[in-house]
């Protein structure tokens, strides 16, 4: 090979290694490889229409979802039943605790009338004694196992409260009204 062969082979080698560059470049473009400074965030916001929350045997023991477009968050024991429904809905809201059985405990809530109250049950799920208030009044009663009114404890705004004891047939034996009828400090 003369020494002009060799300089035109240079030359087009030379040239063929740009090209193959720059097509490879072209060609084969990718992001180049960077080392992470850290791990990747969590997202923020999961969205469903419902989560549901298992314990090691598969069994459900939370269940968060839509009922009827309302949002309803239930708990379940470990037998399944379900002990607590917190329900958030227009016009009403409410959490409701439940016995083993399936039997009303205790009942929180707001109605559409902008009351709210809280209701006691026994453990046949008989209502046993409530509080509540109603367009600024406030009440508190308690019912025998016969579901009769027994006691009654009302105030109405700023008005002195009433009381009133009732026997087993609804009769009042024992009323009071703004302090008279109520024994004082002194018992009189």
């Amino acid at each position: 090979m003369t020494r002009q062969q060799f300089a035109i082979a240079l030359v087009v080698l030379a040239a063929a290694g740009v090209a193959g560059g720059a097509l490879s470049d072209r060609l084969l473009a990718g992001a180049p490889a960077q080392a992470q400074d850290k791990l990747a965030l969590p997202e923020k916001t999961v969205s469903a229409e419902a989560f549901q929350l298992v314990d090691g045997q598969g069994k459900t023991r939370a269940l968060l979802a839509l009922q009827d477009g309302e949002p309803v968050l239930s708990l379940t024991d470990s037998q399944g039943h379900e002990r607590v429904t917190l329900v958030a809905s227009v016009p009403e809201a409410g959490l409701r605790v439940l016995s083993a059985d399936g039997k009303e405990r205790a009942v929180l809530g707001e109605l559409p009338d902008t009351s709210a109250g809280l209701t006691l049950s026994d453990y046949r799920g008989r209502p046993r004694a409530a509080m509540g208030e109603a367009g600024g009044t406030v009440k508190l009663a308690t019912v025998d196992t016969d579901g009769s009114s027994r006691f009654l404890l009302e105030m109405k705004g700023n008005a002195d409260p009433t009381v009133r004891i009732m026997d087993a047939q609804g009769h009042t034996v024992w009323p009071a009204q703004g302090g008279r009828g109520m024994p004082g400090p002194s018992g009189r």
